[in-house]
């Protein structure tokens, strides 16, 4: 395993060992926030279009963070593309 170091604040004096992950390897995506990790903004798309069995949200911006969506009719365990 490779060990590095971590440095995530701005201007930070201390730098803390970044440790891989130990478990088996997933696809499972996850999403941790940390204590430097704040909601600057809650924004809402300004258009949706779908494409295909696809749909384009047009955020009006770029933009870096999560996407939060409510999908209708959908049941534990169902896969969602």
């Amino acid at each position: 395993m490779t060990v590095a170091v971590l440095c995530m604040a701005a201007g930070c004096q201390e730098w803390e060992p970044v440790i891989g992950n130990q478990g088996e390897p997933s696809d499972a995506a996850t999403v941790t926030m940390t204590p430097n990790m704040t909601i600057a903004q809650t924004i809402q798309p300004k258009a949706m279009e779908r494409k295909g069995d696809k749909v384009v949200v047009d955020m009006g911006q770029n933009m870096a963070g999560w996407l939060a969506v409510n999908i209708k009719d959908t049941h534990s365990g169902d896969t969602i593309r």
